[in-house]
């Protein structure tokens, strides 16, 4: 099932924002969904409970399954052409090689919440768009833009010229990242892989380095750290005052 998604909130985010990706739907014949306003304009078929519970056994499928003909991918040229439109507190998600697809999930849902420009991950050892990304990021994933790059070095070097601050988040940082003044700035926030964290190599490329101060353990949840750092960014940038 590589091109399905499931769930009712996952299809209607499909519908409002990718409907030129969807092959087919298939809903049971009470089934809410079809009393959505555009569902006249996709190709239905009914299923039974049972056939549900059968493609998707113990999953929270709630009898709606979209087929997609793609996953929806973006241009990383139209990101640079959106990073220099006037205005500042623009803020952008890095990804380097997160490989749980819960997490992946999980960072595409909290990213959309803090109104990110844009995420950027990696083609190769990164977790790809799948049903599980979808479910986890209740949909998002079809409305926040997920750039894959060859090379996230270059992609940096790029925000870097198009005066964005680099912000990594590591707990062998000195200082704390409630420290950090984004007051009128760009920001691009780099998290790291589950294991391994930030890599050498891009770490250096940070303008900033911050630490999530914590009593007895080492690090948190990839999902989790990267909640705090996105949202203490936007409190400083007085983001939530305009939305």
């Amino acid at each position: 099932m590589k091109n399905w998604v499931f769930g009712k909130h996952v299809i209607e985010a499909v519908i409002k924002f990718q409907p030129g990706s969807i092959k087919k739907i298939y809903l049971s014949s009470n089934n809410s969904l079809r009393d959505h306003p555009e569902i006249k304009n996709f190709i239905i078929e009914t299923w039974e409970h049972t056939k549900f519970e059968r493609w998707l056994p113990k999953l929270p499928h709630q009898n709606a399954i979209l087929e997609l003909d793609f996953w929806p991918s973006y241009d990383i040229n139209r990101l640079w052409r959106n990073a220099i439109k006037p205005g500042t507190n623009k803020l952008i998600l890095i990804l380097d090689k997160i490989q749980n697809t819960h997490n992946f999930g999980a960072l595409i849902r909290t990213a959309h919440a803090c109104g990110v420009l844009a995420i950027i991950a990696p083609q190769d050892n990164q977790a790809r768009m799948n049903a599980k990304v979808a479910h986890v990021s209740a949909g998002t994933c079809f409305s926040t833009p997920v750039v894959f790059v060859k090379n996230i070095s270059r992609a940096i070097a790029k925000l870097i010229t198009l005066n964005f601050w680099i912000v990594a988040a590591t707990q062998n940082a000195e200082n704390s990242y409630y420290e950090g003044d984004f007051k009128d700035h760009n920001v691009a926030v780099i998290v790291g892989n589950e294991g391994e964290g930030i890599r050498p190599l891009i770490i250096k490329k940070a303008d900033f380095v911050y630490k999530i101060p914590m009593i007895e353990i080492e690090s948190l949840n990839v999902g989790v750290a990267a909640a705090l750092m996105l949202y203490e960014i936007r409190n400083k940038q007085n983001f939530w005052k305009n939305n």
